[in-house]
């Protein structure tokens, strides 16, 4: 039922459009632009806000150094910084333990 009054009135209302004149389709325009105005700057506005602190954000990102990667996994000999063991104190995240096996890159 809701769609039937939704169609019928998307009707009318181009049979409205369709019947006024170029200056009535102006200021009806015109009006709806001036009516949309507001909220496209408060958008606007927003994003710049966001954007301001999001860049402030980023600046602030102290420096981190991971140091060298000095930790050889026993399986495919993949690279890993000391931190990476398992619960197992092994470095397992490249190859599960050797249990997958893919052709070296280099």
């Amino acid at each position: 039922m809701n769609s039937l009054r939704t169609s019928e009135y998307n009707l009318r209302r181009r049979e409205q459009c369709a019947r006024e004149s170029l200056d009535e389709r102006f200021q009806r325009r015109s009006a709806r632009n001036a009516a949309d105005r507001p909220r496209r700057a408060r958008a606007r506005s927003d994003q710049q806000m966001a954007n301001r602190v999001n860049s402030q954000a980023e600046t602030n990102v102290s420096v981190h150094d991971c140091g060298m990667m000095t930790e050889i996994c026993n399986f495919c000999q993949a690279l890993y910084w000391r931190n990476e063991l398992n619960s197992s104190n092994k470095y397992t995240k490249c190859c599960h333990d050797g249990k997958v096996h893919l052709p070296n890159l280099a």
